[in-house]
C-alpha cells in the first residue's frame, strides 16, 4: 500500500505538471523534485517487502526505516513548499480536511466503544465497573474533541506555519489512534486482571488457607471460574476443556494442597497450572491469543507492559503535538508588547503550560513500566482511564478559564 500510494502520488503530480508547465512558470523543478521523491520513496518501500518473509524473522526493525523515510518525505515536501510558495497550502481547503480526518479518528474511537461494551458486558450484563470505564472512554473522546476543535485556526496563519501545522498532524493522528484504541484495551485489561485477581484469591484461599484436596479442591476451583462464562464466548470456548482438565489433574493429585506441601507462600505447581490456564482463557475472551507453548504469565507480563507503555506514550505524544500545534497558531496571533517585543497572552500561556504539564505527567506515569508490580496493580485498579479523563478535563477547563480571564481583562 505504501508503494502504490507513492506511485499514485507521483502520477498525480506528473499529470498536474503536464497541464500547468506552460501556464505557470517556475514550477517544473519543484514539482519534478516531488515526483522524484515519491517514486524513490515508493521504491524504498517496495524493497522492504522481503524483510517481512518468514526467513527474515518478524521484520520489526524495518518499521524504524519506515519512519526515517517518512521523515525524509515530509522534509523534502515541506522544504520545497517553503521555497516555492506557489505550491504551498495557501488558499486550499486542506486545513478543513485535516479537521475532518481528526474527527473521523475520534469517531472511529466512538465506534470501537460499542465493541468494548460487548466484550465487557455481553455475558455478565451491566456492571458498575464496566459502565464506569465506558463512560471514562467516552469522556476521553469528548475532551480530545474539545481540545482540538476549540483551537482550530479560523484564518490563514502563514504559509510556512501552515505547512508545519499540517506536518504535526501526523504524530497527532498516530497518538490519537493510540489513545482511543488504547483506552479500550486498558478497559479490557482491567476486566482481565480483575477476574484473574478474584480467581487467584479463590485459589489461594482453597489451597493455602483451607488446604482442600480431591473433589473439594476441584469444586472450589470450578466454582471460582464459572462466573467468567468463558464457555459462552467464541474466543475462549476452546480453552474451557483445557481448564477443566487442569482442575481434574489438581483434584486427583494426592495431598497437593496439604499442610506438608504448602509450607511456603507459593502455590503448588498443579494449582499454578490451573491459574495459568484460566489466565489464558481470560486472555482469549478479549480476542488475544497467547503464543503456543508460552507461559501465560510471561505472555500477560509482556502484553500488558507493552500496552501500558504504548498507552502513556500515546498520551504524551498527543499532548506534545497539541502544544506544538497551539504554539504555531498562537505565534501567528502574537501582539507587540513594550518595545515591540512579541509575547503570549495569559490564555496562551495557560494553554501551553497545561499541555506541557500533562505531557510530563504522562511521561512520569509511563516510567512506572520499570516495575511490573506497579503495572499490575495500576491496571487491575479502575484508575487509569479516570486519571486520563481528569487530565484532559483539566486542559479543557484551563483553556476556558484562560479565555475568560483574557476576555475580562480586555473588556
Amino acid at each position: 500500500m505504501l508503494f502504490m500510494s507513492r506511485l499514485l502520488l507521483g502520477f498525480q503530480y506528473s499529470v498536474a505538471l503536464f497541464f500547468i508547465r506552460r501556464k505557470v512558470k517556475g514550477l517544473s523543478f519543484p514539482l519534478g523534485l516531488m515526483i522524484t521523491t515519491f517514486i524513490l520513496c515508493g521504491g524504498a518501500y517496495y524493497s522492504m517487502v522481503p524483510a517481512f518473509s518468514e526467513e527474515s524473522g518478524n521484520g520489526l526493525g524495518i518499521y524504524y526505516v519506515w519512519y526515517i523515510i517518512i521523515g525524509i518525505e515530509v522534509a523534502i515536501v515541506i522544504g520545497t513548499a517553503c521555497v516555492w510558495r506557489k505550491i504551498s497550502f495557501k488558499k486550499t481547503h486542506l486545513m478543513e480536511r485535516m479537521g475532518l480526518l481528526t474527527l473521523i479518528i475520534i469517531g472511529e474511537g466512538a465506534i470501537g466503544v460499542t465493541k468494548t461494551v460487548a466484550k465487557l458486558m455481553s455475558k455478565s450484563g451491566l456492571t458498575f465497573d464496566g459502565c464506569f470505564l465506558v463512560i471514562c472512554i467516552v469522556l476521553i473522546l469528548f475532551f480530545l474533541f474539545l481540545i482540538y476543535f476549540d483551537n482550530t485556526p479560523a484564518t490563514h496563519i502563514g504559509s510556512i506555519r501552515q505547512l508545519a501545522w499540517v506536518a504535526l498532524h501526523f504524530p497527532l493522528h498516530l497518538s490519537l489512534v493510540g489513545t482511543v484504541e488504547g483506552s479500550q484495551q486498558i478497559a479490557l485489561a482491567r476486566s482481565v486482571f480483575a477476574h484473574f485477581s478474584s480467581f487467584q484469591d479463590a485459589a489461594v484461599t482453597a489451597c493455602l488457607t483451607q488446604h482442600l484436596s480431591g473433589s473439594a479442591l476441584a469444586d472450589a476451583l470450578t466454582a471460582a471460574f464459572k462466573p467468567f462464562k468463558l464457555d459462552q464466548k467464541l474466543e475462549s470456548a476452546a480453552q474451557v476443556p483445557v481448564i477443566m482438565e487442569s482442575i481434574a489433574v489438581a483434584g486427583n493429585a494426592t495431598g497437593v494442597c496439604s499442610v506438608a506441601n504448602t509450607t511456603d507462600v507459593d502455590m503448588p505447581e498443579l494449582v499454578r497450572a490451573v491459574v495459568g490456564d484460566v489466565l489464558g482463557g481470560l486472555f482469549e475472551s478479549t480476542g488475544v491469543t497467547p503464543p503456543a507453548g508460552e507461559d501465560a504469565y510471561s505472555s500477560a507480563r509482556s502484553a500488558y507492559s507493552t500496552l501500558y507503555i504504548y498507552y502513556w506514550g500515546s498520551v504524551f505524544i498527543a499532548m506534545v503535538s497539541f502544544a506544538a500545534i497551539f504554539w504555531i497558531m498562537a505565534s501567528s496571533r502574537w501582539h507587540g508588547g513594550d518595545g515591540g517585543k512579541k509575547r503570549l497572552d495569559l490564555f496562551e500561556k495557560m494553554a501551553l503550560g497545561s499541555r506541557a504539564l500533562i505531557a510530563v505527567v504522562a511521561a512520569g506515569l509511563g516510567a512506572g513500566a520499570a516495575s511490573h508490580m506497579f503495572i499490575y496493580n495500576f491496571l487491575r485498579s479502575p484508575a487509569i482511564l479516570p486519571v486520563v479523563a481528569g487530565l484532559l478535563a483539566a486542559v479543557v477547563l484551563l483553556d476556558r478559564l484562560g479565555r475568560w480571564i483574557v476576555f475580562r481583562q480586555r473588556y
